[in-house]
């Protein structure tokens, strides 16, 4: 993130993207311990606690990010990422115990298993696809609503930062996922969570028209992300106790190539169609999502 703050040119701020983004694996080490210091009965909730951070902090950044760069600058975004790291890794040095796998294996038969994992566990790869399909819709829209804001309605970066703190709700559902999830229901939480991805589309579909619709389709698409996510990783976690940190792996290389599509794809659609074309796409993913639910 120092880095980052002190980039003097967009080359050299794209070419530490990829430094960042490695260093960023807290969050994906933290989901599977999460479950591992967990007892059965309450994993899934655990797991789906820890994630509920994760998409707190997705947003709090993005609102973050568009207070600071409309006030002060963008390198102070970066700076104060940085120092919020530092305060992070003390914190949770001191505060979480020390774990250790008693299977003692190298990094390379580790990163070797698991391919075998998504070959041999067909569980394994349909979370893995559903983890793709809903976070694929879910960035399709944290990508492209800045665009209808600015064009719209002349709203820049801080007031795309106030939209992103109406979808914080959808952080605070993904715990009662993993409660849904201790207690057997995890479709019911991935259906519900993917037909409300749907419904929000369908209103952030008129968002051209009012912010109101925007702002409001964002509220129900990340309550609708919240709760599929947080019921499709928890059972996996659950199906997975042993195997906690492979599995998260798969998942969650999983989730972020449909992330990168989405994010991808949704600013593409908007500039050579329009907003219409983006909530047709990213509806459309959610619901093979949903489909795939009932399939499996």
């Amino acid at each position: 993130m120092l880095f980052r703050s002190a980039a003097g040119s967009d080359r050299l701020l794209l070419a530490l993207a990829p430094v960042v983004g490695v260093a960023a694996c807290a969050s994906q080490v933290l989901t599977p311990y999460a479950g591992a210091e967990s007892p059965p009965e309450t994993r899934g909730r655990a797991v789906a606690t820890v994630l509920g951070g994760v998409l707190a902090g997705v947003l709090l950044g993005r609102v973050l990010g568009g207070f600071l760069g409309a006030v002060v600058s963008w390198r102070v975004v970066y700076l104060v990422l940085a120092a919020a790291s530092v305060v992070s890794a003390v914190a949770l040095g001191r505060a979480l115990p020390a774990s250790r796998n008693p299977v003692r294996e190298s990094y390379g038969a580790v990163l070797g298993s698991m391919g075998r994992l998504v070959t041999t566990h067909p569980p394994v790869r349909r979370h893995a696809l559903l983890g793709l399909l809903t976070f694929g819709s879910f960035m399709a829209f944290w990508s492209s609503y800045a665009f209808v804001l600015e064009s719209r309605f002349g709203i820049g970066s801080l007031g795309a930062g106030l939209v992103a703190l109406v979808g914080l709700a959808g952080a605070l559902v993904a715990p009662r996922a993993g409660l849904l999830v201790d207690r057997g229901g995890f479709a019911r939480g991935a259906l519900v969570g993917g037909a409300l991805v749907i419904l929000g589309w369908s209103m952030a579909a008129f968002g051209t028209r009012s912010v109101v619709w925007l702002a409001g389709g964002a509220l129900i698409i990340d309550l609708g992300t919240g709760l599929a996510h947080g019921a499709n990783l928890s059972a996996l976690q659950r199906r997975y106790p042993t195997m906690g940190g492979r599995v998260n792996a798969v998942y969650m290389v999983a989730y972020f190539v449909g992330g990168a599509a989405g994010a991808a794809i949704a600013p593409a659609l908007y500039l050579s169609i329009g907003w219409i074309a983006v909530a047709i796409f990213a509806a459309g993913v959610a619901a093979l999502g949903v489909l795939g639910t009932f399939a499996w």
